[in-house]
């Protein structure tokens, strides 16, 4: 940490906490994840090192780079790309607090890239688990970018089932509140909750309470009516948001639409980033 100094701090938790450092011979700028070990059991360390092993596998244009990781005096240490737009919840406070909406371009735009990420992660048979409006940032040209790879499970093949309770109980699908087992479905449900946000500036599901939360998510219909919104957005929420995990399209599927291929291939083509996704769209 010698040839960094802090700037601020941009975030913490139980675990750890993000500041915002500054390499003193460049002037590049990296937020440093600290993550401390001491008082964490084995299975909470073996999670925390996980996050190192993610943050190298997974690369892709709208996922969060990471630039070098250690494990330092019981705490790990890892320099990450510094989101200067912050997180998409910080944007939907923003315009909810102000009174405005976003529009259905953005919206569209926004979610077509978070489903080029999930396609980057699911090509290598893995599970974010943990998608959530605070778990995306936004960086200066405007990219959405997934981040917090923290609880992410890497599967034998994409097809396979995990049964570990995890995940954020707003954005937890019906298969994981009733403690069955889930598969890749549980991202596609987590896109369609973060859809809703953008839509509603709220969540689909909500109560005072984690029980009823669960019990909204598995019995309850959306609150909103689907008339208030976009066909398309209409049409993406009804199939995201489908109750039975074997109704919902899978990633590949999801990107196959009209709109949301229309919308991949544009961010594709004016970033130039052909050659960075070509292998996604051959899986």
């Amino acid at each position: 940490m010698r040839n960094y100094k802090s700037i601020k701090n941009l975030g913490h938790g139980s675990a750890g906490s993000v500041d915002l450092v500054e390499n003193i011979e460049t002037g590049n700028q990296y937020a440093l994840k600290t993550i401390a070990l001491a008082n964490m059991n084995q299975k909470e360390k073996e999670s925390a090192l996980s996050e190192i092993h993610f943050l190298k596998v997974l690369k892709g244009p709208t996922l969060i780079k990471s630039y070098q990781s250690y494990v330092e005096k019981d705490k790990i240490m890892i320099f990450m790309e510094y989101a200067e737009g912050g997180t998409l919840a910080d944007k939907i406070l923003e315009y909810k607090l102000a009174g405005e909406a976003f529009d259905t371009d953005t919206i569209i735009n926004w979610i077509s890239q978070v489903i080029l990420g999930v396609m980057l992660m699911h090509s290598k048979n893995i599970l974010h688990r943990d998608l959530k409006s605070q778990n995306l940032f936004l960086i200066s040209d405007g990219t959405i970018k997934i981040g917090d790879f923290g609880i992410s499970k890497e599967l034998p093949s994409i097809d396979s089932l995990a049964k570990t309770s995890c995940g954020t109980p707003y954005f937890m699908p019906p298969e994981v509140c009733k403690g069955e087992p889930y598969g890749e479905k549980i991202d596609i449900w987590a896109i369609g909750c973060i859809l809703y946000e953008l839509v509603f500036f709220k969540k689909p599901f909500e109560s005072k309470t984690i029980y009823g939360v669960f019990e909204k998510i598995i019995n309850t219909p959306l609150e909103h009516t689907y008339e208030e919104c976009d066909e398309n957005i209409r049409m993406l929420l009804m199939a995201l948001l489908d109750k039975d995990p074997s109704r919902r399209p899978s990633i590949w599927e999801l990107a196959k639409t009209d709109i949301i291929k229309y919308y991949i291939n544009q961010f594709v083509n004016e970033r130039g980033l052909h050659e960075e996704v070509a292998t996604v769209f051959e899986c």
